[in-house]
C-alpha cells in the first residue's frame, strides 16, 4: 500500500503486534524525508483499507521525543481543506508580528499574522495565527517549527503548532 505511493522514500515499515501475533492495527512507517511523510499522510489518511470499506486509514506523524509534542496536533487530512492556516501557540510572550515573521518567512510568503492580545494590556497572550499562500508552505513551517524553541539563549517551551480549524 504505502509502496504505491513513494517506494523509493520508504526506508522501513514496522507492523506492531500483540505477543500472540495478532495485529494491533497500526504500524510505523519510517521514510527519508519530510516531504515523503506529507506525501503519503496527504494520500492516504482517510482512505478506505483495502479489504475492509468501513474502516479508514488515520494517518499522521508519529511523535518523536524531544521534537513534537502530540502526534495528533501533526495531523494532515486528505480532504483538500485549506490548510494554510497555522495556529501558533508558546509564543515568547516579547513576540510582536515582526518576530513571528521572521521566523515563518524562510518557509514561504506570509499573507496574515493575528497575534492574540491581551486588551487591558497590548501584551501578547504568546499565541498567533499564522497564514501562508500555500497549504505546502503552511505544512512546512508546520513541520519544521512544531517543538522548536524559538529564542535561544532563553528558558520557553516549545512551540505547538497546529492547523487552524
Amino acid at each position: 500500500m504505502f509502496e504505491s505511493i513513494c517506494a523509493q522514500a520508504i526506508l522501513e515499515v514496522v507492523l506492531l503486534r500483540h505477543p500472540d501475533g495478532r495485529s494491533r492495527g497500526c504500524a510505523f512507517v519510517h521514510v527519508t524525508t519530510a516531504n515523503a511523510a506529507v506525501t503519503l499522510i496527504s494520500k492516504l489518511d482517510g482512505t478506505s483499507l483495502p479489504g475492509f470499506p468501513a474502516l479508514s486509514l488515520s494517518v499522521k506523524i508519529a511523535r518523536k521525543e524531544g521534537l513534537l509534542p502530540s502526534a495528533a496536533t501533526m495531523s494532515v487530512r486528505a480532504d483538500g481543506g485549506d490548510r494554510r492556516k497555522l495556529f501558533v501557540g508558546m509564543l515568547p510572550f516579547a513576540f510582536g508580528e515582526a518576530e513571528i515573521e521572521s521566523i515563518f518567512s524562510p518557509f514561504g510568503k506570509i499573507t496574515d499574522i493575528k497575534l492574540f492580545l491581551n486588551p487591558a494590556t497590548g501584551q501578547s497572550k504568546g499565541a498567533a495565527f499564522v497564514k501562508f499562500d500555500t497549504n505546502e508552505n503552511a505544512h512546512n513551517a508546520l513541520l519544521a517549527m512544531n517543538g522548536q524553541v524559538p529564542m535561544q539563549n532563553e528558558l520557553w517551551k516549545p512551540l505547538r503548532i497546529t492547523v487552524a480549524r
